[in-house]
């Protein structure tokens, strides 16, 4: 049992007498997701959060939830959190680079942690949780969990195997961080929000488009794209997260604050292990409809090539980041 649960665990009883004797008091939070239904960081989390936050509150914490971008979209949500337009939101952490320019060490070449090694390296207490969470916190924003979502998958209309083939191509970029990333590539970058990405395919206003994978199977962009290449790090991972605003988190009582903690940490466990199952599955799925799929494999010539073309852009990048994130994402 992790450390965090049993801490949760022991102060439980205290937990439940107090939220008896604040028996009258309900808090109602406002809850936002955009992208795919489907993706497990929405299908998955969710509910599960949801439930846990409400049960081990005894009913008073309690929650209004927009999903599909109704609230707020996938781009504003580095501006909807810290204005307090909503409570709560799922993010990409590199959509933050423009205003907090470290979150974008997640979205290049000098992130080369797997899925499997992330799940334990972003739970709260972890230093890399902790120094993302304080550099959220100046800006107005408590980090509630983080995980993350593999690297991108790079849906396209044209053949993408090497460096040479993406050079001058309009390709959709998710973020700012994402976006330099393959300017350094020679590609023109355009960013996009997550659901307009399957029109801009589908009319070949872009030549493809930079998307976790889970967004590329949920929001099927197969059907719109005859290939589409697993970038397999090369170009970093996409660290999503769920974001709350901190004054409306620091407003709450205490024992709130340790439930909702709690609430995001477990939901977020489950469903990286679901999405780390799911990656593999989703390319398969893909190749399945008739996409043809190419994940460059370490030493390979394509492996090489794609090396090539970015450390430049690597070593440059090196000089960006405090030297202490350094030291705990460079290994």
């Amino acid at each position: 049992m992790k450390r965090w649960m049993i801490a949760f665990s022991a102060a439980g009883l205290g937990l439940v007498a107090a939220f008896q004797a604040r028996a009258a008091e309900t808090v109602t939070l406002t809850l936002s997701t955009w992208g795919s239904p489907n993706h497990p960081q929405v299908k998955n989390f969710i509910p599960s959060f949801m439930a846990l936050a409400e049960k081990q509150s005894s009913g008073q914490l309690k929650f209004k939830y927009f999903p599909n971008g109704m609230m707020v979209k996938e781009a504003f949500v580095d501006t909807a959190v810290p204005n307090g337009t909503v409570d709560i939101s799922l993010t990409t952490m590199d959509n933050w680079t423009g205003r907090i320019p470290v979150m974008g060490i997640t979205s290049t070449p000098l992130w080369t942690f797997s899925m499997r090694d992330a799940k334990s390296k972003l739970e709260p207490g972890q230093p890399i949780f902790e120094y993302f969470n304080s550099a959220l916190e100046k800006d107005n924003v408590k980090l509630l969990a983080l995980f993350d979502v593999g690297p991108a998958l790079v849906s396209t209309n044209f053949p993408l195997r090497t460096p040479a083939d993406i050079k001058g191509k309009v390709i959709r970029a998710v973020s700012k961080g994402s976006a330099v990333v393959l300017k350094a590539l020679q590609a023109s970058p355009v960013v996009l929000s997550v659901g307009d990405v399957y029109s801009a395919l589908q009319r070949h206003t872009i030549d493809g488009a930079f998307s976790g994978i889970g967004a590329a199977w949920g929001l099927k962009y197969y059907e719109v794209s005859k290939y589409a290449m697993g970038t397999n790090g090369l170009t970093g991972t996409f660290i999503n997260g769920y974001v709350m605003n901190l004054a409306k988190f620091n407003s709450l009582p205490k024992d709130m604050q340790t439930v909702l903690m709690h609430a995001a940490g477990q939901a977020r466990d489950e469903m990286q292990d679901v999405m780390i199952k799911a990656y593999d599955e989703d390319l398969q799925e893909i190749a399945g409809k008739g996409v043809q799929v190419f994940v460059p494999q370490p030493g390979s010539k394509e492996w090489n090539a794609w090396l090539g073309a970015l450390a430049d852009f690597k070593a440059s990048s090196e000089k960006s980041y405090p030297p202490e994130l350094l030291k705990l994402v460079v290994h």
